[in-house]
């Protein structure tokens, strides 16, 4: 077979990418506990996905097969299912689950080597089955979730996480306690229960809450009064949160906690969603929610996608490509706020920045005003009754 060869001239066709629309959120859950004495197919510190993570009645079974009858891990995975299976949101997107099952014997003191062990997993919201007042676990979690939400991320790690773990004791943001776990990537959900043995373990109910975070998708409404499907009510009622200024939900609103409440029917539900971040500044009752840095770290996300395009990766950082992605960025803020999700993009604008740092000339860094998530909440609707009566005529 012969091959012959010409040389004609041509012409050089470049091909560009562009994406458009928002990418999908980052809704993994991860459940990190402990596996049975004996039993499972699971590897210790070995993430596994849970296949039944929508079917609180097949979870239950693939839990055993995979970490052995009656495990901490397993209790938590299907405490995780139930709160989302059960819950009364609108709208329900059921995060996928992987879990990572230390051994039987381990404590806190080795929660951190399970967890660099898996230093490249993306954790967009984690769950392990310490309290929230064990310095040794919490310590670890923290510095974790800090490491791999950072700016300078590598290609697996997080445009930002949130750990959960829960709380049976009183917090307050006065305490050493208080203090050390405050963070914007730290939720502790509480529900007091002061029998010798609660209705609800504390890692069951952090799982549960987690879960439902978790679920709720974009544009990342707030989460006050939902219920969490598969808790039981504390058995004393004395335990039950109160609500009111003096109450408390706001004393657990207050140091940075959130208190689950009992309603009517008996079922658990959120009293408002936020973080352990509660900075010195901020008002008695100035809360930073969850979805306000939910919003955050999905802006990020898209920021981060829109850099990678071919426009910005392979050309030199000039002032004018510099401008040029500035420019997509505020775009991708009013973008946000057509959804709702960003408020005031054009009285903030101003704010909007992209600069080439002093120690790397070959990068850009760009900062947005956090004031443009809204932080809209219901605070409470007064109605008082008089013997007067109001008139009114619509012409």
């Amino acid at each position: 077979m012969n091959f012959s060869f010409t040389r004609n001239p041509s012409t050089k066709v470049g091909i560009e990418i562009n994406t458009s629309g928002l990418t999908q959120a980052d809704n993994e859950l991860v459940i990190i506990g402990r596996r049975a004495a004996s039993g499972g197919s699971a590897t210790t510190n070995v993430p596994v996905q849970i296949e039944n993570y929508g079917d609180p009645v097949a979870v239950a079974t693939e839990v055993v097969t995979r970490f052995g009858s009656s495990s901490e891990i397993g209790a938590m995975i299907i405490a995780a299912v139930k709160g989302v299976f059960y819950s009364d949101m609108v709208t329900k997107k059921y995060p996928t689950i992987k879990a990572i099952a230390m051994a039987n014997d381990d404590d806190e003191t080795d929660l951190a080597a399970t967890l660099a062990a898996n230093i490249g997993l993306p954790m967009p919201f984690v769950v392990v089955p310490f309290v929230a007042t064990n310095s040794t676990a919490r310590g670890a979690l923290k510095t974790h979730l800090t490491a791999i939400s950072a700016a300078d991320r590598g290609d697996n790690a997080q445009f930002g996480s949130f750990g959960f773990i829960g709380s049976l004791d009183t917090l307050s943001n006065t305490t050493t306690a208080g203090e050390a776990i405050a963070s914007e990537l730290i939720c502790v959900p509480w529900l007091r229960d002061g029998a010798g043995s609660p209705v609800n373990k504390v890692y069951e109910v952090a799982s549960a809450y987690a879960a439902v975070c978790a679920s709720n998708g974009q544009p990342f409404l707030p989460l006050n009064g939902i219920v969490i499907g598969g808790l039981s009510a504390p058995a004393s009622k004395s335990d039950w949160h109160t609500s009111g200024d003096a109450g408390s939900i706001s004393l657990g609103l207050a140091s940075g906690a959130v208190p689950l409440f009992v309603k009517s029917d008996g079922t658990i539900a959120i009293s408002r969603s936020v973080t352990t971040y509660r900075p010195s500044s901020s008002a008695a009752d100035s809360y930073y929610d969850m979805q306000d840095w939910q919003v955050l770290y999905y802006y990020r996300k898209n920021a981060y996608l829109l850099s990678l395009q071919p426009r910005y990766k392979i050309a030199k950082a000039t002032d004018q490509k510099l401008k040029s992605l500035l420019s997509e960025l505020i775009q991708l803020a009013k973008d946000f706020e057509t959804l709702e999700m960003f408020q005031h993009v054009d009285q903030l604008v101003d704010q909007f920045s992209v600069q080439r740092p002093l120690d790397n000339r070959h990068a850009g860094v760009y900062n947005i005003p956090v004031n443009v998530v809204p932080g809209f909440h219901n605070k409470g609707i007064g109605v008082v009754g008089t013997t007067q009566f109001d008139s009114f005529a619509i012409a």
